[in-house]
């Protein structure tokens, strides 16, 4: 059928490569390393290279390859590549020399089970801002995770540093990678950061300025992980029924909503959300929806503006709701929507419930929806602040 006309998108993981195999959006992974930690670290450092050089996908067999290998205990290495594996490798690859078939090397069978299905869970809900990344390494060959000196070159403290790392501009991330390691220091490039877990705004000058972030929070392993202040990071909701990237549902429906997380800052800022088919080759012919979203706060308001969709691809969707996540430093008195007040819910349930509303959630975190709007109206939410 008509379908079919396109030819579907390839995927090539491949375990060497020359000078030149970059311009092809090959995937390369760590090869038959030993699991332990230690290969773990120097994975970090390579990959960091392949950054460089221009190759977007890297990833490790996570758990490493040879078993033979493993110097510690099994469940804590697993545990750590895992959460490290699904914030920076493409692809998250489980896989092992199992020629004897004795290994478990499946998250649910090795490694601490609520962990894995929390960092797995992570990775799905930065797909849409992963996804976005990678059409921009594409189109501009910016990296997926570069090391923290490509977009801090003036800060000497990172030119040697290859165990933190970004994803696009927004997000940093500390790596782990050693036993016992319950907690890490962390250095911040000058600016205002946010901890992605607990909503704690910092402002850096450029310093280790989190000493003993823990990798522990309340029983789940967790990288730790911060947003720059300004950082737009759009998200798709995931939970116990979600299947796969596009929002597919084992009761055979799909969540469509585009989820925004925005961490409000005097700055303006922006982001574009790159959307297309994820199955086949039509997004070179233009198959691509790009929608434009920006935020800034001028004095007690912030504004958080969706630029109406540009473009479209079989399948995308016409109308969609949006979320917003907002993280503020003050309480928030009301919500607007193209200069209509929201309607404040008075708990989760209700937020969740009904078709658009606004609900405090406490600890910065300020949820809004628009209900069900065409992807190509103007959509502007104004936060009106407290004092």
């Amino acid at each position: 059928g008509a379908r079919h006309a396109v030819p579907p998108r390839p995927f090539v993981l491949s375990r060497s490569g020359t000078s030149g195999i970059q311009r092809f959006g090959a995937s390369m992974w760590s090869g038959d390393i030993g699991s332990n930690l230690s290969s773990l670290a120097a994975h970090f450092n390579v990959q960091m290279h392949m950054s460089f050089s221009g190759v977007d996908y890297f990833g490790a067999d996570i758990g490493g390859f040879r078993r033979s290998g493993l110097d510690g205990d099994l469940d804590e290495m697993y545990t750590q590549w895992f959460a490290n594996g699904m914030l920076f490798d493409i692809p998250g690859r489980p896989h092992t020399d199992n020629t004897c078939d004795c290994y478990e090397t499946a998250p649910d069978r090795v490694g601490d089970l609520r962990s894995n299905l929390e960092n797995v869970r992570l990775r799905y809900s930065l797909i849409p801002y992963l996804y976005s990344l990678a059409h921009r390494a594409y189109l501009y060959g910016e990296p997926v995770a570069p090391p923290l000196v490509l977009y801090y070159q003036s800060d000497p403290n990172v030119r040697q540093m290859g165990d933190q790392k970004l994803l696009g501009r927004d997000l940093l991330a500390a790596t782990v990678s050693a036993y016992g390691q319950t907690e890490r220091d962390v250095y911040l490039p000058a600016g205002i950061w946010v901890n992605y877990y607990t909503n704690e705004w910092v402002n850096s000058a450029g310093e280790w300025i989190k000493r003993g972030v823990p990798t522990w929070v309340e029983g789940v392993f967790r990288l730790p992980l911060f947003a720059r202040a300004g950082a737009i990071i759009p998200q798709m909701h995931v939970d116990e029924q979600t299947m796969n990237a596009l929002g597919k549902r084992l009761d055979g429906s799909t969540r469509d909503e585009l989820i925004v997380r925005v961490y409000a800052d005097a700055q303006p800022t922006s982001f574009t959300l790159y959307e297309d088919d994820g199955a086949t080759m039509a997004y070179q012919q233009g198959a691509v929806r790009t929608t434009l979203i920006s935020q800034q706060q001028v004095g007690d308001v912030v504004k958080v503006t969706i630029d109406p969709a540009a473009g479209s691809y079989d399948g995308a969707p016409a109308s969609r709701d949006n979320v917003l996540y907002l993280f503020v430093r003050v309480p928030t008195v009301e919500i607007s929507l193209n200069g209509a007040s929201l309607a404040q819910q008075p708990d989760r349930a209700a937020f969740d419930a009904a078709a658009s509303g606004w609900y405090a959630a406490g600890n910065g975190l300020i949820l809004a929806k628009s209900g069900r709007l065409d992807v190509s109206q103007h959509k502007v939410f104004e936060a009106r602040l407290g004092r």
